[in-house]
């Protein structure tokens, strides 16, 4: 349909529905929009991920939870012995076709201690992944105080997170892991984002970091 057909009919539509003829000039002859900041809306760009990584809370937990880990694994691995010496023991004692009145008890040790290793094993693992949110959400809340802090010191409007997703390894971006890292990532492009001195977007990053390892300028008076 030609457009002049085509705004008379939207025309006739518009007067019908009762819209005046703003609507219909606008969109006869479109005038073009601008979506930017209002001038003075200061926003950052912060990437999580690496200050929170870098900071001394996390190293501290990060030592815990080292310790831990290696504690569990010694844990684990006198269970696992326990089991293997009694497999061994039971084997031994099948070769030798001794009695059942013998050989019974001694497969009942066996099974006793696989079951005790299936179910340290498992009991590990859900401690494990509660610890590991428990860490988190401990470096997360110290960080996160600092970026206010921050913030409202530098008056920012606005704190975007951004991050680095993991490096894809073989196969299609690397699989779900690292699909779950885009789908995830609140920023995908910020123009000029990673320098200072833009109009509206900065990168505090690298200041953030500073300020969590305790460098700090002096409190502002008033």
């Amino acid at each position: 349909m030609p457009r002049l057909a085509l705004a008379a009919l939207v025309a006739s539509l518009a007067a019908a529905a009762g819209l005046g003829g703003t609507y219909v000039r606008d969109w006869i002859d479109p005038k073009p929009a601008y979506a930017q900041a209002k001038p003075g809306v200061k926003i950052a760009l912060l990437n999580l991920e690496a200050v929170s990584r870098g900071s001394p809370r996390f190293r501290e937990l990060k030592q815990k939870w080292d310790e831990i880990q290696r504690e569990l694994a010694q844990e684990r691995q006198r269970s696992e012995q326990a089991y293997a010496s009694k497999t061994r023991e039971v084997q031994v004692a099948r070769r030798e076709k001794r009695s059942e009145e013998e050989l019974v008890p001694l497969e009942i040790e066996m099974q006793t201690l696989r079951d005790a290793v299936s179910e340290l094993r498992k009991q590990q693992a859900q401690y494990i992944e509660l610890l590991l949110a428990q860490y988190q959400a401990d470096v997360l809340a110290s960080v996160m105080m600092v970026v206010k802090e921050y913030a409202d010191y530098h008056e920012y409007d606005l704190v975007l997170q951004d991050y680095t997703p993991d490096e894809p390894g073989d196969g299609f971006f690397g699989g779900a892991a690292f699909a779950h890292t885009v789908i995830n990532k609140p920023v995908l492009y910020a123009p000029d984002g990673n320098r200072s001195g833009t109009k509206h977007v900065t990168d505090i990053s690298a200041d953030l970091q500073s300020w969590v390892a305790g460098n700090r300028p002096p409190p502002k008076k008033g």
